[in-house]
Formats: structure tokens, C-alpha cells, sequence
């Protein structure tokens, strides 16, 4: 969507626009013709039955062998190993074949318009997935917006669990706060059924700000009452603090309460940005021990029917409990999960078939057609810059607003937008970081790491030892059985300024095409070259001759293939698959935007790195901003703008 908004925002990074659809490979007609003949009762046995008669059919049409890769690092890089060494196989340094297969696979989903796979939540851990279905969190809390709205309606109770399967929700109209206590009875803590909120009283109090009361959240147990103080976070000018007192109730058989579904429950133990000083209330001693909450006890034995409790807030919908938290200002979760900014029409699904799947393989229906091996260094150990620490975090999309297309060129709230699977406020697209040139020793501060007397930042920083740039890695990627149009999808990895220039989406003949791979990506480490050779296997030869007849082993059966013509088989079928105008525009518009993500070129510019870095905290309403997409940076740039 274009921004018609005068001040924009920048980031390391930027999206290539969503697919209007998903192109199917010739595989997925026989995987469709199989599943209406079993009437979609059981879809895998299907799917299976349709791949098997596919292969089998035209068989001497299909190829088999290898593409030999070269790979050139732009900038330094480094593939971790667990050890802040890099990685290395046993024996010989090298890109692990594994990391080199999502680089590529990634792409491949690009340019040949695959389905978003979507999983189910974080303990979903299928190998074909784009991203996990879950809630984010609020950030922008200060803003009279959705956040204040919503915080006003919660409540103070306490959350409990239960193994009673017979304890009804009651509705409560009342609309002011009450406190309550969660409580678990269940010995299993990874359940995330059977929790229940029961209301209490709470008042709050203030007292000096000294300290031992600086220190992280804290749940005091004084029976019959409990104290929470919420952290370090307080008005420098009042020298007070806050802390809520709650009342245990006298008979919790007559208190009200109130169902908490599994997915509140999973919600909250999957929100990543709580923090170590946070009071995690379904913990019951958090590993730095800064938060104490009670179990089996100070309670007298059977006095309560249940062996955890802990004071929290919460909000209601429907009688039923919608988040909760430890301080009535605690962390409110977006109603919206992920699902619902990806347009239905693109979404994956057991019986969808798409080139994705077909090449690189389908969960528990069939396996991968391609095996990327290891790339080796060519160089030696001295082509290793010297170890230091650096910041390396893992993907955390803080700023959601860029990563929405937004609703008539401005930015807008995660909530904001119409129906779920519509095309207003969808995700932006796939992402991907933009090549820069990287200063390794401008990264980091190893004397400002000698010194540091806390471990603050010990989950941020990390020592590495990345290669120097300029170096060169070698392997193969071997493919079995594909057919032309699934080759040539393959082989446009490698060509995918081919791929542009068939298309019309080539912003000219001197793109420098690169890939990013393993860590740092933001910083500008792990940008690639990556070029490939075709060779084909000569499917006669192979199966007539074991031995090259001369005493040097196997026969190689191997021949050097044209990539070009299996690529412009690849675009014809996309071309014919792409019939509708506005589908073909889309799939256009999506190679421009990947060219321009990955061409190496624009590092060239001085005003580059202006141009693509990462807002800091005090960009102040920037934040707000709607980010520009890749083709308009791109655009203004070879302006001069």
C-alpha cells in the first residue's frame, strides 16, 4: 500500500508484498483428482495415493543431479555452533546445509507465490511453517487509546485452579474493581485447563520509597492478606510507591468466580516480553528468585481446596475471564492473533498443494525432493575477525505497526481493521533485511563489557567470532525427480535477475542480487553471493554403467545443464497460472520488491544507511509512522531524493 503520509519510518528491514494467490505445481492436480476419489475423508492417505501416481507418471521426463554452489560472504558472517565459535561439522568449518536450505526456501516461497503456513501456536514445531499463531502484547500503554480503555474495565481477584470439572461461571454486571486469587489444585503446572478467578477485596497503600522496595515485583503472603508490590517503577517526584493489599476470602465455595480459558492461559505463559523482574503468576519461584509466590503454604493443610494461589487483576468478557496480570497496569494482550491479518485466500491448508511443498516436501505426506549439503570454507582460521560481544536478539516484531499495511496510507492499531482474512490492515508481507555494509568495529563495546559489573544485558549480548569478509564456501544441493517447471523454480534461486527480466520487473541490468544468512542480519553481517552450475544426470548411463571403465571410480553420469531454458519453462507456467491481470501485476510487483531487497547495489549510496536504520527511542512520533515500502525507498533513492 503506498504511504501518503509526509514522515515515514525506517527500519533494517522491509516486506515483500503479500500473493493475491497461490500458484499451484502440476503435482497438485493429481493430489486434487486423488482427494475427490476419497471424498476428502482421510486428506494425507490422499495426498499420498495422488504424489505417488504423479512420480511414477512421465518418469523419464523428470531430472535428477546436482546444482554446485559457490558461495562469496559480502560482509563478515557468522552460522553459530553453541559454543560462540562458528559453525563446523566435527571436523571442517562450514555453512550448515540446514541454514542454507531455510535462506533459499525462503526465496523459493517468493517467487513461486506459496501459501502462508500458519501454526497453531508456539508449541507447534512443523518444519514447513511461516509463523506460529499467537497473541502480541500492548506497547504503546501510555496512549489514551484502546490500552486505557480497556485497563479500566479489569478487575482484582484471585486465579485459581481447579480439578472440579463441575464449578459454573457466574455473571457478574457490577463494573468496579474487585481482587481475587489464582489458585492451581492440579500437580501438572504445563495444564493449561481448570483455571478459575475468584473475586476478593484490594486496597492499595503507599509507603516511602526505600530500598528494599526497589527491588523486582514481590507477592508478601500475611494471612489472612497478601501484598504485591508491583517493581521499580514509580514517580521520582512523590518518593512514594504503591502496593495492593489482598483479602484471602472466608468461604470460597460462595465467592464468585469466573471460567479462565486454555487460550488466556497459554497467552500468558507464552508472552516472551514479561521480563526477569516481572512477577510471573504462574510460577511459583521464578529462576532468579525475585519474585516470591507461595505454594503449599503458608495456607493450614486443608484449610483451602487447592495447593497454589496468587493476587491478580483481570478483564471479563462474557462472564468469562479475557487476560489477567499481576498490577492493574499489567500487560494486556491484542484481541487479534496473527491469523487474522493474512487474507484467507493465501493461507495454507492440508489439502492445498503449492510449489513449496511439492519441492521441498510436505509434513507426514512426503519428503523433500532436494538435500542442501554443507558449503565448506576455502580459506583457513586466520580469515576469522578477532571474538567480541555483540547484540544479537532473536526476530521480535516491537514496532507492529510496521508490519501492517495499514488502512488508506496511515498506521493504525493491531486491533484496527475489518474483518478477519480481509485485505485492509493485512500483514505487509514476507519479511527480509536490507544489505549494508558492516564495521565490525563499530559493533559492540568490548571495554564498556569489561567493565560492566552487572549482568543486565547478559541475554543480549553475546561474544561471536564471524568470518572476514570475501571468503568463499563450496557444496552442492542435490535434487531428485523434479519436472521442468519444478527444476526451473529451483534453478531461479540462482537466477533471479533471469526470472525479473522475463517478467518486467528488473530495475536494470546491474543488480547485484545477495542473500542474508545467519546472525546479525540487522547489523549487516551474513550478506552472500550465491551463484550456481547445473548438472544433470544422465538417467541410461546411470543405470547401465557403475564404474567409469578408466579405474577412477564411479561413473559420474552427469552432464552440464542450461539453467536458462528450465527457468523460462518456470515463468511460462507462472505466467499461465497468473492469468488474471491484477494477479500478474501482484506477481510483479513481488519481484520488484525482492530485487530490490536483495540487491547489493544500493550499499553504494552514502545515504544509504539512512535510509534503512533502525528507529531508536527517541524517534518519537516517527514511530507512528507508516514504513515506506522497499520499491519507494528504492525509487527515491535513484531520484536523489
Amino acid at each position: 500500500m503506498k504511504n501518503n503520509n509526509k514522515e515515514t519510518s525506517t527500519a533494517a528491514y522491509n516486506f515483500v508484498e503479500l500473493n493475491q494467490m497461490v500458484a499451484t505445481p502440476p503435482l497438485a492436480e493429481a493430489c486434487q483428482k486423488a482427494l475427490q476419489e476419497s471424498d476428502h475423508r482421510d486428506v494425507t492417505q490422499a495426498l499420498q495415493k495422488g504424489y505417488k501416481a504423479y512420480m511414477t507418471k512421465d518418469r523419464g521426463k523428470k531430472h535428477s543431479g546436482y546444482i554446485e554452489v559457490t558461495i562469496r560472504n559480502k560482509t563478515p558472517l557468522f552460522v553459530g555452533s553453541g559454543d560462540n565459535g562458528f559453525f563446523c561439522n566435527g571436523s571442517s568449518i562450514c555453512l550448515p546445509g540446514s541454514s542454507l536450505r531455510g535462506c533459499l526456501r525462503r526465496v523459493f516461497q517468493v517467487i513461486t507465490n506459496s501459501a502462508m503456513h500458519i501454526g497453531n501456536g508456539l508449541e507447534d514445531r512443523r518444519d514447513n511453517l511461516d509463523m506460529n499463531n499467537r497473541r502480541f502484547f500492548f506497547r504503546d500503554i501510555a496512549h489514551k487509546g484502546r490500552y486505557i480503555e480497556r485497563i479500566k474495565k479489569s478487575y482484582a481477584g484471585y486465579l485459581m485452579e481447579e480439578n472440579s470439572h463441575h464449578v459454573k461461571a457466574y455473571e457478574n454486571s457490577e463494573a468496579k474493581k474487585r481482587a481475587g486469587f489464582l489458585v492451581r489444585k492440579t500437580a501438572s503446572c504445563d495444564d493449561c485447563s481448570n483455571y478459575f478467578i475468584y473475586e476478593a477485596d484490594c486496597e492499595y497503600k503507599t509507603n516511602p520509597m526505600e530500598k528494599e522496595n526497589k527491588k523486582a515485583c514481590q507477592c508478601q503472603w500475611h494471612l489472612p492478606d497478601a501484598e504485591v508490590h508491583v517493581g521499580q517503577m514509580y514517580n521520582p517526584r512523590c518518593k512514594k510507591r504503591k502496593y495492593y493489599i489482598f483479602t484471602i476470602p472466608d468461604d470460597f465455595q460462595n465467592t464468585k468466580h469466573y471460567e479462565v480459558p486454555a487460550d488466556v492461559i497459554k497467552t500468558y505463559r507464552n508472552d516472551r516480553g514479561r521480563g526477569s523482574n516481572g512477577l510471573s503468576l504462574l510460577e511459583s519461584l521464578d529462576a532468579h528468585h525475585k519474585c516470591t509466590l507461595v505454594e503449599n503454604g503458608p495456607f493450614p493443610e486443608g484449610k483451602y481446596p487447592f495447593n497454589f494461589m496468587v493476587p491478580c487483576f483481570f478483564e471479563l468478557d462474557d462472564g468469562k475471564v479475557k487476560s489477567f496480570g499481576a498490577n492493574p497496569f499489567y500487560r494486556l494482550p491484542y484481541e487479534h492473533i496473527i491469523s487474522y491479518h493474512v487474507p484467507a485466500s493465501i493461507r495454507g491448508h492440508e489439502d492445498i498443494i503449492d510449489f513449496t511443498d511439492a519441492v521441498f516436501g510436505k509434513t507426514a505426506c512426503w519428503s523433500s525432493r532436494i538435500a542442501v549439503e554443507d558449503c565448506y570454507l576455502q580459506s583457513g582460521e586466520e580469515s576469522f575477525e578477532s571474538s567480541r560481544k555483540t547484540p544479537l536478539l532473536g526476530p521480535k516484531p516491537t514496532s507492529y505497526q510496521l508490519y501492517l499495511n495499514g488502512v488508506r496510507g496511515r498506521s493504525c492499531d493491531w486491533d484496527e481493521g475489518s474483518d478477519e482474512g480481509s485485505p485492509e490492515n493485512t500483514i505487509r508481507g514476507d519479511k527480509m533485511y536490507w544489505h549494508r555494509h558492516c564495521d565490525w568495529k563499530q559493533i559492540g563495546n568490548p571495554a564498556a563489557d569489561e567493565n560492566r559489573n552487572s549482568s543486565i544485558n547478559d541475554e543480549v549480548m553475546h561474544t561471536i567470532t564471524p568470518l572476514k569478509k570475501g571468503h568463499c564456501f563450496c557444496g552442492k544441493i542435490r535434487f531428485e525427480q523434479l519436472d521442468d517447471v519444478e527444476l526451473g523454480a529451483l534453478l531461479s534461486l540462482f537466477h533471479i535477475d533471469e526470472l525479473a527480466r522475463l517478467s518486467g520487473s528488473s530495475y536494470g541490468e546491474k543488480m547485484d542480487l545477495c542473500y542474508k544468512i545467519g546472525m546479525g542480519k540487522p547489523l549487516g553481517l551474513g550478506s552472500i553471493k550465491m551463484e550456481g552450475k547445473l548438472y544433470l544426470r544422465d538417467e541410461d548411463a546411470y543405470c547401465r554403467q557403475l564404474f567409469d571403465g578408466q579405474g577412477h571410480g564411479f561413473a559420474a553420469a552427469l552432464s552440464s545443464g542450461q539453467a536458462q531454458t528450465f527457468v523460462e519453462a518456470f515463468y511460462q507456467y507462472m505466467k499461465q497460472q497468473l492469468q488474471d491481470t491484477n494477479c500478474m501485476d501482484n506477481y510483479r510487483n513481488r519481484l520488484k520488491d525482492l530485487c530490490a531487497l536483495m540487491d547489493w547495489s544500493w550499499t553504494a549510496c552514502p545515504e544509504w544507511n539512512s535510509k534503512i536504520q533502525d528507529m531508536g527511542i527517541k524517534a518519537g512520533k516517527k514511530k507512528g509512522a507508516l514504513l515506506p515500502t522497499a520499491q519507494e525507498i528504492v525509487e527515491k533513492l535513484r531520484k536523489g531524493e
